[in-house]
């Protein structure tokens, strides 16, 4: 993560536990950044819902808040997702503990912890 935020690009965006690999020495290999650069002025593909709004479950909360996000997210925002990633190793779940919820009422969830302040 530190290589990322020092090069050119400056920030994943899109870091999740399923874009962290693990090389046969042990050595993690950060997945799913560059191509947004070349993709981004075309329409994403229509995703299913419940993978729609699961991606979302490693976005910084600051990040889902605003409307127009940047589209590479902001190293902020992946300090909170490798957070996320952390927490996902040492208790060997996800972050949210209602495994049978859809992925739209963890959003939903999260959207309530979010704006009821």
């Amino acid at each position: 993560m530190t290589y990322i935020h020092l090069s050119k690009l400056v920030s994943h965006g899109r870091l999740k536990s399923t874009n962290c690999l693990v090389d046969n020495r042990w050595l993690l290999k950060i997945t799913d950044f560059g191509l947004g650069f070349l993709t981004e002025k075309i329409d994403p593909p229509d995703l299913e819902e419940n993978e729609r709004f699961k991606a979302l479950l490693w976005t910084a909360p600051e990040l889902q808040r605003v409307e127009n996000r940047p589209p590479h997210g902001t190293q902020s925002g992946d300090v909170y997702s490798f957070g996320i990633i952390l927490h996902e190793i040492v208790y060997r779940k996800g972050v949210f503990p209602r495994e049978h919820m859809t992925a739209r009422g963890k959003e939903a969830q999260m959207q309530k912890l979010l704006y009821d302040r």
